[in-house]
């Protein structure tokens, strides 16, 4: 029977006065701004003071001027996609999905380490790939000898991406480390400038077993992140999901178990996603929220649960609805593969109105899991508010 742990599921709701305070003149809400763009709409010049000051001005322009002044709240720094930057943190860290990362440290081929500390400029994705997924059930070489699949990684990864390769299979990890560091030249010269000088930057071989590093991530790695790990942008940390390729179809792996060919470049897809999660998540935290909690980290093992709600008094001031949930593995220290459930389940969300099976019950939220996977969820549900 599938397990399941579902962590801090709620229902997210915006009122009408916090959003028509982010007005601007036009009335739009800043319900689509990113975080730190309201700044930007209640004020009329960019740098926080009125822009339109001068000898015509008004005795309301005066003072909305001296407003405008006399906030000394700091403007968010924002990253090129205006996403909000998010400093580096050595507090509350730990070694598990969901948790903060610790800093941890990678000698590389050719000298140096990489250090994620020293890496972070609060805007990017650090992906960690190790040389343990293989190309099939019938074939055990390792992704990392994939050429076309390393290019198309680079041709898929969004900007802001860090890709650390660490070895961890038993037997010559230098001598794979050499290999890999040797080929990722050949591959990144073919993409042609300026992209060549951009990845070399961002791309780190480790010279060392990922069983011989120091701190957190030798344990991590040979337990919950075994093919590899994402830190995202709030520097969090995932597992990395299938390499599977359903366009690499194997009949020989076919007769004996999964049809389909790994393919590393598949890794891009755990930067694009962690980053539209952050996207997420920030746009939310724009908002003046009211939040009802519904789960803390219970454990699902026979598929369905119910918990008392307590909606808002003033229910009907609100304008928007969200529903936010977690789908976590029910062991935090095994691998996610095996650990959460396979594809492709449903999980539901109802609000049911008093007790016995005649009260009214409303479908507000339907989501289809993650193939042996944690995932997180943000959704809008605001059509169904009226019937709230």
């Amino acid at each position: 029977m599938t397990r399941a742990r579902f962590i801090v599921p709620v229902l997210v709701l915006a009122g009408l006065a916090p959003l028509a305070a982010a007005c601007g003149s036009d009335g739009a809400g800043s319900g689509a701004d990113t975080a730190g763009g309201d700044t930007a709409v209640a004020d009329d010049g960019a740098d926080g003071v009125d822009a339109d000051t001068g000898p015509e001005d008004t005795a309301s322009d005066t003072a909305d001027t001296a407003l405008d002044v006399a906030d000394t709240t700091p403007a968010p720094v924002l990253c090129l996609d205006g996403l909000p930057q998010v400093a580096f943190r050595d507090d509350l860290v730990g070694p598990r999905r969901g948790d903060v990362a610790a800093d941890f440290g990678v000698p590389l081929v050719g000298g140096g380490a990489f250090r994620l500390a020293d890496a972070w400029d609060g805007c990017g994705v650090v992906v960690v790939l190790t040389d343990v997924a293989t190309r099939s059930d019938v074939d055990d070489a390792s992704l990392w000898g994939d050429d076309a699949g390393l290019a198309e990684l680079f041709a898929l990864s969004p900007d802001g991406v860090d890709y650390v390769f660490v070895p961890l299979r038993q037997g010559d990890p230098e001598g794979a480390s050499a290999d890999l560091a040797a080929r990722l030249d050949t591959v990144l010269a073919g993409l042609g400038e300026p992209l060549t000088t951009y990845w070399r930057g961002r791309v780190h071989v480790g010279a060392v077993s990922g069983r011989d590093l120091d701190g957190w991530v030798s344990d991590a790695l040979l337990t919950r992140f075994q093919t590899g790990f994402v830190v995202d942008r709030a520097q969090r940390l995932h597992g990395v999901g299938s390499f599977s390729d359903v366009t690499r179809y194997d009949a020989a792996a076919a007769e004996i178990g999964w049809p389909w060919q790994g393919d590393i470049a598949y890794a891009a897809y755990e930067a694009q996603y962690v980053n539209a999660d952050a996207a997420a998540s920030a746009a939310l935290a724009a908002e003046e929220l009211a939040t009802v909690p519904l789960f803390g980290g219970e454990v699902l093992e026979d598929g369905f649960a119910e918990v008392d709600a307590a909606l808002p008094a003033d229910l009907a001031s609100y304008d928007a609805l969200w529903v936010e949930a977690t789908l976590r593995c029910p062991d935090p220290d095994a691998n996610e593969l095996g650990n959460c459930g396979a594809w492709d389940y449903l999980a539901r969300l109802w609000v049911r109105d008093g007790d016995g099976d005649d009260a009214p019950e409303l479908e507000v939220a339907r989501f289809i899991t993650a193939y042996h996977r944690e995932t997180h969820w943000i959704v809008d549900a605001s059509a169904l508010l009226p019937r709230l």
